[in-house]
């Protein structure tokens, strides 16, 4: 009998699967330090971005005067410029929708850990009030056993036999 070759069943992470642990983790341990550093991130890449196409339009503008000065045709120079700016836009554009993107994410995370906050607080409540209640019904059994215990001690007489 020949025995088929088996792959091994070692736990790799899909992306299928992954997904889905990564999410659960992600629920339990919100940081927002993380979600900051990814908005300053994004923040600092639009400035760069913006740094550039600003630059780039001013060079077009200077460009553009001096061809216009000089008597010359720039156009396929001033032409790649503005194709780069429109670029540069574009990726600013796609920057600004990752950083609202993060900014919702990171609201909705904060607002699921409040949730989760306040639901514990609220268990913690409960949880105190019955020990307190039960606290109060023990006390209770035992001033009246205390109290039974001494009536009875009263009441009983003390017989001795003597011989």
């Amino acid at each position: 009998m020949v025995r088929k070759k088996t792959k091994s069943r070692r736990s790799t992470n899909s992306p299928r699967k992954s997904g889905r642990h990564s999410n659960a983790s992600n629920k339990e341990s919100y940081d927002p330090k993380v979600y900051e550093v990814q908005i300053t991130t994004l923040k600092k890449k639009t400035k760069e971005y913006q740094y550039v196409i600003d630059s780039l339009k001013d060079l077009n503008s200077q460009l553009s005067l001096q061809f216009e000065k000089d008597g010359l045709e720039g156009e396929g120079l001033i032409g790649y410029i503005q194709n780069c700016i429109q670029h540069k836009d574009q990726d600013i554009s796609e920057l600004k929708e990752n950083l609202s993107a993060l900014c919702s994410r990171m609201n909705e995370k904060q607002l699921e850990h409040n949730n989760i906050v306040a639901k514990l607080r609220f268990e913690i409540e409960a949880v105190e009030e019955k020990l307190n209640s039960e606290k109060a019904v023990l006390r209770l059994t035992g001033e009246r056993i205390n109290s039974n215990h001494s009536s009875n001690s009263l009441n009983i007489p003390h017989t001795t036999n003597h011989i």
